[in-house]
C-alpha cells in the first residue's frame, strides 16, 4: 500500500495520528514565522497535519500526545556537509548527533574511499542503514587527489559512478577546482555520470578566482564550504552558488563572514556547518553549536535555524522531503525551551523519539565492520635502515607557517632552529613506497609523532628529532594497525588506536575524547607550539592544498602538480 494514503487519512481524521505535538511555538522555516495554537499530527513517519483544527478521529487513545509546553517546535537539524564515515564509529557519533538535534546529515566519505577502497563506503552505507537519524554520502571525487604523485587504496572511477543509483548518494563530493577547471579523462568521466544520474556537484572553490572561478561553476558546480571571507561569499552567492558557512572543530570561519548577514537580504543560498567535529566537540554538541554560534554573532534566530534546516536541505536538493515542519515531509522536529541555546528536550526523526533530555532514546546496533578492516596496515615494522638520509651541512625542509601554509626552504644544519625534524612518509597500501625530507615550524624539540590520520590518502607519516623515537612512534602505529602515537626518549607517551582501517577508532566517544586531550598534552609536552595540533597535522601531506607537501611519492609541489628534486642533504 502507498505509504502516504494513512497520512493523507490522517489529515482527514478517517484514521488517528502516531504522534500529536501540541502546545508549542512552531518554527516555520517556510515563511519565517512563529505559528503560536498549532497542532502536529505524524502518521507513518510523516507530518500529517499542522493547524489548529484537527479533524474528528484524527486522535485516539492509541496516539501519543508530547505537550510541548510551550516550547519552540522547529524541524530537525541538517548537517549539509561533513567528515563523520571516519574517525568514530558512526553509532557513536549518531548517539551524540542525534541527542543534539540532528536528523540529517550528509557527509563526505573520501576518507573511506583512499583507505579502504569501495568496500569501506558500501560498509558505511550499510551501517547507516540501521541508525535512526537519515545518513546521506556524497561520493570521492578523486582519490587521490594527485594520480601518479600520491597513492591511495584502489578505488576507480566505475567504482565511483556504481555508487550514483543509491537514493542515499546525493553528490560527488568535493571537487578541487583545478582539475576541474583543467580536466583529465577521469574527472570529464564522473561529471558526466554525476549529469546523468542527477547527482549535485559539491565544490572546493579555495583559491579560485576571476575567469577560473566562473568556469569551474560552470562544470555545474552548485555549493561551496570554503569561503573565508565576507566577499567571497559574496561573489559565489552572485554567482548561484549555495554557500555552505563553516564552524566546527577544523575550522572557525563564521565570525570572519558575518558581515554577510549585512549585505544580503535574501538567505536562501546560505547554510552552515561543521566540515567535520571531533570527540571532545562532539560530546558538548553537533550542529546546534553552529546555530547557537550563528545567533551569539547577532544572526537573526529564524534566519539560522532556516540555515539549518530547510536551507541545508536545498543544497541536495532534498526540501521537498526535509527540512520543514509540513503535512507530506518526513516527520523531524526538535522541542527546545531557548533557540539561542539549543538544548533539545525531544527530538523525534522519521516520526519516532529518538532523544530526550540530552539522551539517546533508542538502541543503535551497528552491523560490524569487515574483519579485513583490522589489518589495513600492509607495511612491516620500521628499522634504522628503513629511513634513508645522508649526512650533509644543508637540507630542504617543509617550513610549516600561518593557518595551513607550507613552503620549502633551504636550513644550514649547523644553525638550523631547534625544531627541525626528520620527516617521512611510508606507504601503507602494500606499494613499498617511502619519501623522505626534513620540517621545521612545529615547536617540536625532542620525541616523535607518527599518524595515519593524514588527509587524504591516509599512509603513515612520521616525524622527529631522533629516528630512532621516529621507529618507537612508527611501530606503536603499525601495531595498533593504524592510529597515532606520540614518542619521548624511546617511550610512547600517548597514543590514539584508530584499527579500523587505519582511520576508524573502536573506542567509545568519551574515550577517545580522553586519548585526543592526552596526545595533545604529549605534543605539548615535546614542545609542539601549533594550535589545535591533532587537526593540523592531519594536513602536513593533503594535496588538497596548494603548497608543498610530503606524499609517499616524494615532495610535490601541488599548485604545479608536480614532484620535486628528491630531498636530501646537500
Amino acid at each position: 500500500m502507498w505509504s502516504k494514503q494513512s497520512v493523507i487519512k490522517t489529515a482527514l481524521g478517517q484514521e488517528s495520528a502516531d504522534i500529536i505535538v501540541y502546545n508549542g511555538k512552531i518554527v516555520n522555516v517556510n515563511t519565517h514565522e512563529i505559528m503560536n495554537g498549532y497542532s502536529i499530527l505524524i502518521k507513518n513517519g510523516y507530518f500529517a497535519y499542522v493547524g489548529n483544527n484537527a479533524a474528528d478521529g484524527s486522535i485516539s487513545d492509541n496516539t501519543l500526545r508530547i505537550d510541548a509546553a510551550g516550547a519552540y517546535i522547529t524541524p530537525g537539524l541538517i548537517e549539509a556537509h561533513t567528515h563523520i564515515s571516519y574517525y568514530f564509529k558512526i553509532d557513536e557519533f549518531v548517539k551524540y548527533a542525534a541527542a543534539s538535534g540532528t536528523t540529517t546529515v550528509i557527509t563526505e566519505t573520501s576518507e573511506l574511499g583512499n583507505a579502504l577502497g569501495k568496500e569501506g563506503i558500501e560498509t558505511f552505507l550499510n551501517q547507516a542503514k540501521s541508525m535512526p537519524i537519515k545518513l546521506f554520502i556524497t561520493t570521492p571525487c578523486f582519490a587521490p587527489l594527485l594520480t601518479g604523485l600520491e597513492t591511495s587504496n584502489s578505488i576507480n572511477s566505475d567504482d565511483i559512478i556504481s555508487f550514483f543509483s543509491d537514493p542515499r548518494v546525493l553528490g560527488l563530493g568535493e571537487a578541487y577546482w583545478p582539475k576541474v577547471v583543467y580536466p583529465d579523462e577521469r574527472t570529464a568521466k564522473l561529471f558526466e555520470a554525476a549529469e546523468r544520474y542527477n547527482i549535485k556537484l559539491q565544490g572546493h572553490s579555495a583559491g579560485a578566482r576571476g575567469n577560473k572561478l566562473n568556469a569551474y561553476f560552470a562544470s555545474g558546480i552548485s555549493s561551496c564550504h570554503e569561503p573565508i571571507t565576507p566577499n567571497e561569499v559574496m561573489e559565489r552567492l552572485r554567482m548561484g552558488i549555495h554557500v555552505i558557512l563553516r564552524e566546527g572543530s577544523n575550522r572557525h570561519d563564521l565570525k570572519s563572514v558575518t558581515p554577510i548577514k549585512d549585505m544580503i537580504s535574501d538567505f536562501r543560498l546560505l547554510s552552515a556547518s561543521t566540515d567535520g567535529i571531533n570527540a571532545a566537540d562532539l560530546i558538548k554538541g553537533h550542529v546546534n553549536i553552529v546555530l547557537e554560534r550563528l545567533i551569539e554573532l547577532g544572526w537573526d534566530e529564524l534566519t539560522a535555524v532556516q540555515m539549518l534546516t530547510i536551507n541545508a536541505a536545498s543544497v541536495f536538493g532534498i526540501d521537498d522531503k526535509i527540512g520543514s515542519i509540513a503535512p507530506g515531509k518526513i516527520a523531524d522536529l526538535c522541542i527546545v525551551d531557548d533557540i539561542s541555546k539549543f538544548k533539545p528536550k525531544t527530538v523525534i526523526s522519521n516520526g519516532r523519539i529518538v532523544a530526550k533530555e540530552g539522551k539517546i532514546a533508542v538502541d543503535i546496533k551497528l552491523k560490524e565492520y569487515p574483519e579485513s578492516f583490522y589489518h589495513s596496515m600492509r607495511l612491516n615494522k620500521l628499522k634504522k635502515s628503513d629511513f634513508k638520509y645522508e649526512a650533509g651541512k644543508t637540507v630542504d625542509a617543509i617550513m610549516l607557517g600561518k593557518e595551513f601554509v607550507a613552503a620549502l626552504t633551504r636550513i644550514n644544519r649547523t644553525k638550523a632552529p631547534e625544531d627541525l625534524l626528520f620527516y617521512a612518509v611510508f606507504d601503507r597500501y602494500g606499494n613499498n613506497n617511502a619519501a623522505f625530507s626534513y620540517l621545521i615550524g612545529t615547536g617540536i624539540t625532542s620525541g616523535a609523532f607518527a599518524t595515519t590520520l593524514n588527509w587524504d590518502c591516509f599512509q603513515l607519516a612520521v616525524f622527529g628529532r631522533s629516528i630512532d623515537d621516529m621507529i618507537t612512534a612508527a611501530n606503536r602505529v603499525i601495531d595498533m594497525q593504524g592510529g597515532i602515537a606520540v614518542v619521548d626518549n624511546l617511550s610512547v607517551i600517548a597514543d590514539i588506536p584508530l584499527s579500523i582501517g587505519g582511520v576508524i577508532s573502536d573506542l567509545p566517544i568519551v574515550k577517545l575524547a580522553e586519548k585526543e586531550q592526552a596526545a595533545e598534552n604529549a605534543l605539548i609536552n615535546i614542545g609542539c607550539k601549533i594550535e589545535n595540533p591533532l587537526t593540523r597535522l592531519q594536513t602536513l601531506s593533503f594535496t588538497g592544498l596548494p603548497f608543498v607537501k610530503l606524499t609517499d611519492k616524494g615532495l610535490i609541489d601541488v599548485k604545479n602538480r608536480k614532484k620535486l628534486n628528491e630531498t636530501k642533504d646537500l
